[in-house]
């Protein structure tokens, strides 16, 4: 069974919206049974165990990594993947870069 858990270690869950929408969020997956970890960050993710910073460790076999809503301004400098000011990489509905 795959685990769902939420780490962000700014502890904002959601950085993009206010803070009251934040919480709504954190409390709308908890509501349908994901852990959320605020304020904590993934310190390994090997042979199918997950270690956070805060202590917490749980197997799971199933890991998304999404790392904000922003490109590596390296990605804008050094490649030709199309970028929309600031620095927001585009993508297609398949989650590749597109135009």
């Amino acid at each position: 069974m795959t685990r769902r858990s939420g780490v962000d270690p700014d502890g904002a869950s959601v950085l993009e919206v206010t803070a009251e929408s934040a919480r709504w969020a954190v409390s709308y997956l908890e509501e349908r049974g994901a852990r959320v970890h605020l304020g904590t960050s993934l310190v390994s993710a090997e042979d199918d165990h997950i270690v956070l910073s805060d202590g917490t460790e749980y197997d799971d076999h199933l890991l998304i990594w999404a790392a904000g809503n922003q490109s590596n301004p390296d990605v804008a400098r050094h490649t030709d993947l199309p970028i929309d000011p600031p620095v927001s990489s585009r993508s297609a509905p398949t989650c590749t870069a597109g135009r």
